[in-house]
């Protein structure tokens, strides 16, 4: 796909903003509580999308082909589960004013988007032919303008 953007590039945009956010939250944790939910919201919100994108753009043209790539799709789709779940708890906690520690989702997230960045796009951008590959990115792009 010379010239063209691959899969692997796209979502990487999205792991950057999703770091970038991540970092503005971590940095602000001890700062105005009002500001401190505005970071949070702004963050649960991009993961929720970034998630809505893999799971119903970029997977859904991709049919593992064998067991172990299937275990691995549902393992990361566990994963998103698990996060946004976590996430949500968390911004239950910030709204009670509760102390939170986002920590351990943020070892989750540099976990889940290191298996991403390292195999799951790199395997995508091979195995999906030239059609597939440029529909994903058509419609991740597509997503984004509106």
């Amino acid at each position: 796909m010379e010239g063209t953007i691959t899969i692997s590039q796209i979502m990487l945009r999205d792991h950057q903003k999703i770091g970038t956010l991540l970092a503005n939250l971590n940095n602000g944790m001890n700062k105005d509580h009002q500001k401190v939910l505005e970071l949070f919201h702004e963050f649960i919100w991009t993961l929720e999308k970034h998630f809505f994108i893999e799971e119903r753009i970029v997977l859904t043209d991709y049919n593992p082909p064998d067991e172990k790539n299937s275990a691995a799709i549902s393992n990361l789709l566990r994963e998103h589960d698990h996060m946004l779940k976590l996430s949500r708890k968390l911004e239950e906690d910030l709204i009670k004013n509760k102390k939170v520690d986002i920590s351990q989702l943020q070892k989750m997230l540099i976990k889940h988007r290191d298996y991403e960045n390292e195999v799951l796009y790199p395997m995508l951008d091979l195995e999906l032919n030239k059609t597939q590959k440029k529909t994903i990115v058509q419609k991740v792009t597509d997503y984004y303008k509106w």
